[in-house]
């Protein structure tokens, strides 16, 4: 749900930064591209449902992603 509320936002021209947890498989990897799996591939279905949350394919540059590590 909040990869759709993401592009509503972006949507209307807000920077979104997008979080979820780093999967439990990449805690001590140090690349984005596993660390932020999750959250990836919540964007990436969201972007894909039909009928998309995004008003346009541009608005998506609005969203950076990343992954919140609990200390």
């Amino acid at each position: 749900m909040g990869s759709r509320i993401a592009c509503h936002f972006a949507g209307v021209g807000i920077q979104v930064l997008l979080l979820d947890m780093v999967p439990p498989a990449a805690a001590e990897s140090t690349k984005a591209a596993e660390r932020n799996k999750l959250v990836n591939d919540a964007l990436t279905a969201a972007i894909k449902s039909n009928p998309s949350p995004l008003y346009s394919k541009d608005a998506v540059k609005n969203i950076s992603t990343g992954n919140s590590t609990i200390i």
